[in-house]
């Protein structure tokens, strides 16, 4: 506490966490059930996105209000994340099982695609090999599709660059 007796912004916030600690955890495990290392994930983005939100908690209100304005933060970051989480299993599924037969005179493609490349590599690879739309992309990935088009534009530059140093 300050000498005009109100907390600074980081013992707001552990104040806050510390009070709600056992509501986040049982929003948590409600949604992840066994999943213990999961959940431990959720709890520290739902403390990152409280944190984030600091200035809409309802620090003149009932605990009641204050304790269900953390029950829904709570429940909405861990449910967009599960929702994140289900799209990219499933696009990295796809990728996972589509064989390299389809692509014709490149043979193993998809095996060096599923080893070596860094995630950004493989969002290209995902764009203009498979086909994934910027779109689709963005939404698998949890990225603004604006963000998803520069990363992939910087990436084809980069692309493109490294095409012409082999010549």
């Amino acid at each position: 506490m300050n000498a005009d007796g109100k907390y600074s912004v980081d013992e707001f916030f552990l104040a806050v966490s510390k009070k709600y600690k056992d509501t986040v955890r049982k929003v948590c495990f409600r949604y992840l059930h066994d999943d213990a290392d999961l959940c431990r994930e959720m709890i520290q983005e739902v403390n990152i996105a409280l944190w984030n939100k600091l200035d809409l908690f309802p620090h003149t209100a009932s605990e009641f209000v204050q304790r269900r304005w953390v029950t829904t933060l709570a429940k909405q970051v861990v449910t967009n994340s599960l929702r994140r989480r289900k799209k990219l299993v499933a696009v990295r599924q796809e990728f996972l099982e589509a064989p390299s037969a389809t692509i014709d005179g490149t043979g193993d493609i998809y095996d060096v695609m599923r080893t070596s490349l860094t995630l950004e590599e493989q969002w290209l690879a995902h764009h203009l090999v498979i086909g994934y739309s910027i779109n689709e992309l963005a939404s698998a990935y949890g990225i603004s599709p604006s963000a998803m088009r520069k990363r992939i534009d910087k990436l084809r530059a980069k692309l493109a660059d490294a095409l012409d140093r082999n010549e």
